[in-house]
């Protein structure tokens, strides 16, 4: 049995893509910045590994599920709306990763 295809597909990826790039961009100009931050401190600068780490993590794995939202946006199954979602989600916890860092001197 197969269904209708769906005339607005596009419509579900399209705002998760609109949601997911300006805190994808964000956050990779701050995971381009990270490493001169803390390059001229010694030993009494705060650890910041953690948080390059877990915001770098979300930011690289944001991008293969906005391309999943693509490619199974007009198959129309549940999984669509899942990486719809998730895609975003995950950018915006790589900027607010990255906004938590501690501070240097």
């Amino acid at each position: 049995m197969t269904t209708a295809p769906r005339s607005r597909w596009w419509v579900g990826p399209a705002i998760s893509s609109l949601l997911t790039l300006p805190p994808a961009v964000l956050a990779l100009l701050v995971t381009l910045e990270a490493g001169l931050v803390y390059s001229t401190c010694d030993t009494a600068c705060p650890p910041s590994h953690g948080h390059v780490a877990v915001g770098l993590a979300c930011l690289l794995t944001s991008v293969p599920l906005l391309i999943g939202a693509w490619v199974l946006a007009h198959a129309g199954r549940f999984w669509h709306t899942v990486l719809c979602v998730a895609a975003p989600a995950l950018a915006l916890a790589s900027v607010v990763s990255y906004f938590t860092m501690p501070h240097g001197r």
